[in-house]
């Protein structure tokens, strides 16, 4: 649990996933792009959400999208895997679009610990 808390944080700002992701995608000269915050996977009536092998996760997600040469995109996405927070890419669409360019629509999901997770013992 400790080596994952490590990893994965307890606690989420949105806020900053949302800027952080701004500042990658700016990072690589995008100036035209839409992110959001779609919301995650605690119910909202009961507070809680599927546990797993180290406890319960919360998933958090947000979408991007922009127009870009496909240089950027692998750049970008490069730099995803250095970010503060764990991102996972859960869904890219990747479309011809101007010359030289692509159209990239993209699902992330960051994710944070919930409660204290069972002691793991082999």
């Amino acid at each position: 649990m400790q080596a994952l808390s490590r990893f994965i944080p307890t606690d989420i700002d949105e806020i900053t996933v949302l800027k952080d992701l701004g500042t990658i995608i700016e990072s690589q000269s995008i100036d035209d792009y839409v992110i959001a915050y779609k919301g995650n996977n605690i119910d909202q009536a009961s507070g809680e959400v599927a546990p797993n092998e180290y406890g319960a996760v919360n998933e958090h997600y947000f979408s991007v999208g922009f127009e870009a040469k496909y240089s950027q995109l692998k750049s970008l996405l490069s730099q995803l895997e250095m970010n503060d927070y764990l991102l996972q890419v859960t869904n890219l669409k990747v479309t011809d679009s101007a010359e030289d360019l692509v159209k990239v629509d993209m699902s992330l999901t960051a994710f944070t610990l919930a409660g204290a997770a069972p002691e793991i013992t082999q």
